[in-house]
């Protein structure tokens, strides 16, 4: 009976965190100057409130995953 106990709760933990990227949101974009429309090389796209963050590349792109309700700056 311990030894089922055991696997139940292993397997429960397993199967926790995929569920924890279901609620999470793929956000992608491209950072530019708002007046020349240049793209702004390495940029910086900060989740509020998190100290999450991810820079964009040399084009001005990013990605970022974030929980759904979000805030990016």
């Amino acid at each position: 009976m311990q030894v089922r106990l055991c696997w139940f709760f292993a397997l429960c933990l397993a199967l926790s965190g995929p569920l924890g990227l279901l609620s999470q949101e793929l956000v992608s974009g491209k950072i530019v100057d708002e007046r020349s429309a240049a793209a702004l090389p390495f940029a910086s796209v900060v989740i509020k409130g998190s100290g999450k963050g991810v820079a964009a590349d040399i084009d001005g792109r990013f990605q970022i995953s974030l929980p759904k309700g979000s805030d990016v700056s």
